[in-house]
């Protein structure tokens, strides 16, 4: 029985020393540290200035990250998949649209009818 206990306990223990190693690696949400963009499961588009910022976001495609495009501008815009990938979202002044992309690696495509502005998103 007590050998029994000591096994769990070193399974514990190592199971527990690579949850730590694979965080130090890989930083807490499993993006490679320094590839693309790692800021997390999110990230952000600003419309401004009749731009989409940053373009391309780039980011790893080992899970699916979920991008929020907000509204700085004045005027209604709107966020249109090139590729029918989600449907297109009318922003008025303010407003944020999300969403998350699957984990393949591509280039999306999008833009502002309303304005002939243009992006991408890059999962790589």
């Amino acid at each position: 029985m007590a050998a029994r206990k000591i096994f769990l306990l070193i399974l514990v223990m190592a199971v527990m020393y690579g949850c730590s190693m694979y965080g130090t690696m890989y930083g807490n949400n499993g993006f490679v540290k320094g590839a693309g963009w790692s800021g997390g499961t999110t990230a952000g588009v600003s419309i401004s200035q009749y731009t989409f910022s940053p373009s391309p976001l780039s980011f790893t495609a080992s899970y699916g990250v979920t991008v929020t495009w907000t509204n700085n501008d004045n005027v209604t815009h709107n966020v249109t998949s090139d590729t029918s990938t989600w449907v297109a979202k009318t922003l008025s002044p303010g407003m944020t649209f999300s969403y998350t992309f699957p984990n393949v690696m591509a280039t999306y495509s999008y833009h502002c009818t309303i304005h002939n502005m243009a992006g991408s998103v890059v999962a790589n």
